[in-house]
C-alpha cells in the first residue's frame, strides 16, 4: 500500500501520477470537457495539500529501497494517518478530475469494503495453505514411516540393533 500510495504522488515525470496529470491538465484544459473555473485551482489546491506527507513518504520509499542494505539513514517519520490523509486527497483529486471529464463520482466506499473482504479472504487462503502444507508435510512422513516398517518387516532394510 505503502509503495503505491508513493507512486501515485510522485513527481518524477516517468511515472503516471497525480501531479504529472495535474501538470497535463493545466497545459491542455480540453482533457477536462466539463471544467468549470474552479477545476484547475481545486486540483493544484488539493495537491499541495498532499506535499508535505507525499514529500515524507517519497523520501521514506526512496531511501528504504535504494539503501536498505546501509545502516545509519535516519528516514524521514510518517505517521498512519498521514497516509491516511494522503490516500483522502489522492480520491477528492480523482473525483474533481472525473467530474470535469465526464460528470461521474467514484464511490470509494465500496471499493474499501471489497477491498477489506479481499485481504480477509487472502489471508483465509494463505492461512489454509500453511495448515494444508503442514499435513501433507506430516502425511509424507508418516507414508515414509511406514514404508521404511513394512520394509524391516519384509526382512529389507536396516534392522535396528538387538
Amino acid at each position: 500500500m505503502l509503495m503505491t500510495t508513493a507512486r501515485i504522488i510522485d513527481k518524477d515525470t516517468r511515472t503516471a501520477s497525480i501531479p504529472n496529470l495535474i501538470i497535463a491538465i493545466q497545459e491542455n484544459q480540453e482533457l477536462l470537457p466539463h471544467r468549470t473555473d474552479e477545476t484547475i485551482a481545486k486540483l493544484v489546491s488539493d495537491l499541495t495539500a498532499m506535499s508535505g506527507s507525499g514529500t515524507r513518504l517519497n523520501q521514506l520509499r526512496n531511501q528504504r529501497l535504494a539503501h536498505w542494505n546501509r545502516g545509519g539513514i535516519k528516514l524521514p517519520r510518517i505517521e498512519k494517518q498521514e497516509i491516511d490523509e494522503l490516500i483522502d486527497q489522492a480520491i477528492k483529486i480523482f473525483n474533481v478530475i472525473s467530474s470535469a471529464v465526464d460528470r461521474s463520482v467514484t464511490s470509494w466506499i465500496q471499493i474499501e469494503r471489497d477491498t477489506e473482504s479481499r485481504t480477509k479472504l487472502l489471508f483465509e487462503v494463505a492461512e489454509l495453505g500453511i495448515v494444508t502444507r503442514k499435513e501433507n508435510i506430516e502425511r509424507k512422513m508418516m507414508d515414509d514411516l511406514e514404508a521404511h516398517n513394512k520394509k524391516i518387516s519384509d526382512g529389507g532394510g536396516l534392522k535396528p540393533n538387538a
